[in-house]
């Protein structure tokens, strides 16, 4: 009998295993542009992530203005 396979999220807590998702989508976009300087490339692409993760967050509240009410 074999035994079982973990999977990422069971050896990892939830926040290791968004953080592997994080590096991985930036190590791709740092393969597909292969940017000079690789610091600024890293800056900008975490900044239009934060960009985007804003724009979403306020469209749900304009959605949904009273999602943060107690």
């Amino acid at each position: 009998m074999e035994p079982e396979k973990s999977t990422l999220s069971d050896r990892h807590s939830e926040h290791e295993v968004e953080y592997v998702d994080i590096l991985s989508d930036l190590r791709e976009a740092v393969y597909r542009r292969r940017p000079t300087d690789i610091y600024q490339f890293c800056a900008t692409y975490f900044n239009q992530k934060l960009a985007e993760q804003r724009e979403g967050l306020l469209a749900l509240l304009k959605m949904h203005p009273n999602i943060l009410d107690p």
